[in-house]
């Protein structure tokens, strides 16, 4: 793109050290209810961030437009909005063998809008089919996304890679004459052929299903068995401390902690890897 060769250009010639991110999505989207197509949608976006650092301080700038100010007028900005206390140690990446996961389904252009219609309409099939007590299906949706993603800084790093995701959503309401439950029911994945609709929608009208005549437990100590979603949001509750950026600032419980202390038990084990083939946050 001719612009972002304008902004790279600007970059090297500014005098300061600098990076830029670029981000360019397009998505399509069918949501059905009651056995038939209720909205289908296409749309892209494109986002870029710039950062200059200059004096050991770093000044930002971002643009949603692949066409608009000057490549100059942007690294301006960016230098004139310097943080007040920078980064002084901050050190940018340099050239050399950057691996990325497989992440690019190769059916994706396949995936047309039958496909889609079909993949929403069996997991509205599956919800609705559990139970006599599933009252009815809000909308569901089926989206695929392509995402390019790309990184360049003056140390001359210069990287691309596309990524694929597939997701689909839904929400059951169950009854059993004196109350109603809603649940929630999602799915998300980078290939087509991991998405199972049938069983999406049969999760989420049982975990519906589940939640009638549901009755609190008194205050006390349990053992709990956590299903994935629940241990999921857990996790996600947790994972700020786990930060380094949270760590470095001082805003983590883990802030004075060394490599190798205990932190948890012995049956907790955590992994982070953006490197995992087709994993919905790898890159």
């Amino acid at each position: 793109m001719e612009r972002i060769k304008e902004i790279k250009k600007a970059a090297m010639e500014c005098g300061f050290e600098a990076d830029l991110f670029i981000e360019e999505k397009k998505t399509a989207e069918i949501s059905v209810a009651e056995g038939r197509i209720e909205k289908s949608e296409n749309s892209d976006s494109f986002g870029a961030a710039i950062r200059v650092f200059k004096d050991g301080k770093m000044g930002f700038g971002f643009f949603t437009e692949k066409s608009g100010e000057t490549a100059e007028n942007i690294i301006k900005k960016a230098l004139q909005g310097a943080y007040i206390e920078g980064y002084g140690d901050y050190t940018l990446a340099l050239p050399g063998e950057y691996k990325n996961a497989k992440m690019v389904c190769g059916g994706y252009d396949g995936i047309d809008a039958k496909k889609m219609e079909n993949t929403a309409l069996a997991m509205e099939n599956a919800v609705k089919n559990f139970s006599g007590k599933i009252e009815f299906v809000r909308e569901t949706s089926f989206e695929k996304m392509k995402k390019t993603t790309a990184y360049f800084n003056t140390r001359g790093v210069d990287v691309s890679y596309e990524k694929t995701f597939y997701s689909l959503q839904t929400m059951a309401i169950s009854s059993d004459g004196n109350e109603r439950k809603a649940v929630d029911g999602f799915a998300g994945e980078s290939l087509f052929e991991n998405i199972n609709p049938e069983k999406t929608g049969a999760e989420t009208a049982q975990r519906a299903v589940r939640l009638l005549n549901a009755k609190p437990v008194p205050t006390g100590r349990y053992t709990l068995i956590l299903p994935p979603h629940t241990g999921v949001d857990f996790l996600g509750l947790l994972s700020g401390m786990f930060l380094y950026s949270n760590i470095r600032k001082g805003k983590s419980l883990l802030k004075k902690n060394k490599k190798g202390d205990k932190i948890a038990s012995e049956k907790i084990s955590i992994s982070d890897d953006a490197l995992l083939d087709y994993g919905a946050g790898s890159f």
